[in-house]
């Protein structure tokens, strides 16, 4: 900004001193400790001295400062505490460093009550949420406390089961393993999918394998893929190739399927790829894969709406499977065939191939798939002719048993386990008359999964799965069942398999459950329930943990955690012959920052509209850095109202307001608060001595631009202050810029006389003309009001008039 015709900007601030000294440095390492953060109190820093460094900036043709500054670690500048744990019946940490602008107050309460950790409770949840959602957002969220989820496994020959969650995010409302596989290549690399959500196929958490064989448990879960496999995509099935297990593929509910030879590194997608010729406008909407096998060296997909395909070549290419068409009604044929919604797929040999069906209950084809057949028949199918609803059976799982392939086991949605023993001529429903599996049974006793174990103590025993019921053995080839005396903590599952380690032992994944072990820290970033309503802090950062120790909460207990940060940064400026007489020349407030440039952007850039009406506001505009929008670990300043030839001193400083996550600070009756500008600051209360402030002198010294960047002349620095301006020459010399060649300079008095007269060969050839201020006689003027006047050679322009102040 020119001196001839600058504004300055000047906010007088009178800050009143509170008495805050009981807040004192925390034992922890933390400024401010936890009785001055529990009274919404906050020691403020300054930033590290060595840290700040002034230097000289353009933008565009005004010249500026450029102050910065190291932003302050979170571990400084913050504070966070737990209150009102009293009554929880356990005890509650925090850890960490909040790392949000915010002040916020986070309320968590407990609906029902339970024992933390605990095997046995579906779910334990403490649910949180934002106090002061108008002032703070709207964010909340849920932390479940129990140890009942996750990847489960029976011992048999000890009547014991155990659980495989090491790796897995405790943070997790509910740990849904959609999905798992298990390599029959390596009995030691498992494969699940992820959800997090209140139902199972909601809220991805990704692909996660698991790799070990070591004697206290199976390796840590790590998640992979995840740039293929986002938390945008739900896995719903994954088989992997018997041969190798760096093949495997992945289905997924909208996405279509992902195939992969090196182990997850890269993957091929497949949804309308998979037969490029069908017709466009026949396609679905989406692309579920409804099924998938992977147990022999052929590789099958069912896409629902679209069709079965197959693959020789372990993914690479795919062929479609066809004519396995179902009736849409089978009172009314004249409606014709549809692709079947095919649940899953049992893989006998290359011509022999069952699917369980969506409605159809159960498909055979023994020539490889040249054509298909129901294998149900009419009494199964049919049932009550009065009510043609009643032959809707949806074949859920199957099982073929090895020694005997007439006998044939089928688990439906909703009517229950059926069986044949001559190959589906006639079928009987079986587990029933042991009151498991009652004639009118739900949609809440799924059977998912029918397995067969060969070696171990459950060896020539085949194992169904039930919603509601858990595990139901038989030793008499399912002719009868019972119920597994001892069942899982969670017995809510989607699939399971049996361990080919030798063991013989049962794989249990679990949906709905927790893996939340006693003591462990919680980031309380990764509980946040991502709604609509909250989509803007989806991916907050709040940087505080939070864990919990052993014992039974209190039903309907609550707590809070007060997290505090300062409110913003405050830059300061002085001139060097009263170094301690700071202006405040800028304040950047982090929760609301004031804009005031029409177009956005920086106040240091080259081009910027000013709001009319609005230029001590805009100086908000003239912060950069961290916690601002470039997020940088350096924040900066342009102080461009500055004058060539002056020395001034800067300090940066945090100020505050206390605790504002229950009120605007418009309406807050406190003062503002400042860190110290220097050690020792009588205006500031905070005396932290790692963090004192400090004094940064700056001499602007610098000729102008190059004639021709600006089109006015003028003379800097301007007024002319003893003791200030060009080194050497403080109070005495001046310079004259974009003095076009061959122009006379004359310096006259308000009364018109002349005092000084410079030559045309004074410019130089950056048009600049260095002077000292001296009269004729050689004595330095007085200080006062002076006139210059430069006449222009070859310039149709009339002489150019200004003024120069000079103080002594």
């Amino acid at each position: 900004m020119k001196a001839g015709n600058g504004i300055r900007l000047l906010l007088v601030v009178v800050i009143c001193l509170v008495a805050v000294s009981w807040c004192k440095q925390s034992a922890l390492g933390q400024v401010t400790d936890y009785e001055c953060c529990i009274s919404d109190s906050l020691v403020l820093v300054s930033p590290d001295p060595s840290s700040v460094s002034v230097e000289i900036d353009y933008a565009g043709d005004r010249l500026g400062a450029l102050i910065s500054w190291a932003d302050l670690p979170d571990s400084v500048a913050t504070c966070v505490v737990v209150t009102d744990t009293a009554g929880m019946g356990v005890e509650v940490r925090v850890s960490g460093h909040y790392s949000s602008d915010v002040d916020r107050e986070l309320q968590f309460y407990l609906q029902n009550g339970g024992e933390v950790g605990t095997e046995t409770t579906n779910w334990l949840p403490f649910h949180w949420e934002n106090v002061g959602s108008t002032i703070s957002g709207n964010v909340f969220g849920d932390i479940n406390l129990s140890n009942s989820g996750g990847l489960w496994e029976y011992d048999a020959a000890a009547d014991t089961w155990q659980r495989h969650n090491q790796g897995l995010p405790v943070s997790m409302p509910r740990a849904n393993i959609t999905t798992f596989a298990q390599s029959a290549a390596d009995s030691n690399f498992w494969l699940i999918g992820v959800s997090a959500g209140a139902e199972p196929m909601n809220d991805s958490v990704g692909l996660w394998k698991s790799r070990g064989d070591d004697e206290q448990g199976h390796g840590d879960w790590v998640r992979i893929a995840e740039a293929d496999l986002t938390d945008a995509i739900l896995i719903s099935s994954i088989d992997i190739s018997p041969e190798q297990s760096d093949w495997f593929a992945i289905g997924t509910p909208e996405d279509g399927m992902f195939t992969t030879q090196d182990g997850g590194d890269t993957f091929l997608h497949w949804m309308d790829n998979l037969d490029p010729d069908w017709p466009p406008e026949d396609l679905p909407g989406f692309f579920e894969v409804t099924a998938v096998n992977w147990e022999t060296d052929r590789l099958y997909v069912a896409i629902l709406a679209f069709g079965l395909f197959v693959s020789d070549d372990g993914g690479l290419t795919f062929d479609r499977v066809e004519n396995l068409e179902v009736p849409v009604d089978l009172d009314d044929l004249a409606l014709g065939n549809k692709f079947p919604n095919i649940v899953c797929i049992e893989v006998e040999s290359a011509d022999h191939i069952l699917v369980g069906l969506k409605d159809h209950a159960l498909y055979e084809t023994t020539d490889g798939g040249d054509s298909w057949h129901s294998l149900t028949g009419d009494t199964w199918v049919v049932g009550n002719p009065a009510d043609p609803g009643k032959w809707k059976h949806t074949g859920r799982s199957v099982f073929v048993d090895p020694d005997d392939s007439d006998t044939i086991i089928v688990g439906t949605d909703k009517r229950g386990l059926w069986r044949t023993t001559d190959g589906g001529v006639n079928w009987d429903r079986v587990a029933d008359e042991e009151g498991l599996l009652p004639p009118e049974v739900s949609a809440s006793h799924v059977v998912r999964d029918i397995l067969f174990a060969t070696e171990g103590a459950l060896a020539d025993q085949i194992l169904a799965i039930a919603d509601g019921l858990g595990v139901l053995l038989s030793e008499d080839s399912g002719a009868t069942w019972e119920q597994l005396a001892k069942q899982p903590g969670n017995p809510l599952t989607r699939t399971a398999e049996i361990n080919n380690d030798g063991s013989g032992n049962l794989l249990y994944a679990t949906v709905g459950g927790g893996v939340y072990s006693i003591g462990s820290p919680v980031l309380l970033s990764e509980t946040i329930t991502q709604t609509l309503e909250n989509q803007e802090f989806w991916n907050m950062q709040l940087g505080i943990s939070i864990a919990f120790g052993p014992g039974t909460l209190t039903g309907g207990s609550e707590f809070m955690i007060k997290a505090q940060d300062f409110q913003g940064w405050a830059v300061w400026r002085s001139e060097v012959d009263d170094p301690y007489a700071l202006e405040l020349i800028g304040v950047y407030d982090k929760t609301n920052p004031e804009t005031c440039i029409e177009e956005g952007g920086y106040c240091g850039d080259e081009n910027y509209i000013i709001r009319p009406r609005c230029f001590g506001e805009r100086r908000a505009l003239c912060f950069r850095g961290a916690a601002l929008e470039d997020s940088s670990e350096t924040v900066s300043f342009f102080d461009d109202n500055i004058f060539n030839g002056f020395r001034y001193n800067y300090a940066v400083t945090t100020f505050d307001y206390g605790n504002t996550a229950l009120t605007l600070v418009a309406n807050l009756s406190s003062d503002q608060l400042f860190s110290e500008r220097y050690p020792d600051d009588p205006s500031s209360t905070f005396h932290v001595a790692e963090y004192p402030g400090s004094l940064h002198e700056f001499v602007v010294n610098t000729e102008a631009p190059d004639v021709g960047t600006q089109s006015e002349i003028y003379c800097f620095p301007n007024p002319l202050r003893s003791g200030a301006g060009f080194t050497g020459y403080e109070g005495e010399q001046v310079v004259f810029t974009n003095v076009p060649p061959q122009s006379k300079i004359q310096i006259f008095t308000v009364a018109g006389d002349e005092v000084a007269s410079l030559e045309s060969d004074a410019v130089n050839d950056r048009g600049n003309v260095y002077w000292i201020a001296r009269n004729s006689e050689g004595e330095l003027l007085a200080g006062g009001v002076y006139i210059y006047k430069v006449e222009t050679s070859g310039r149709e322009k009339d002489p150019v008039f200004g003024k120069l102040v000079i103080i002594r």
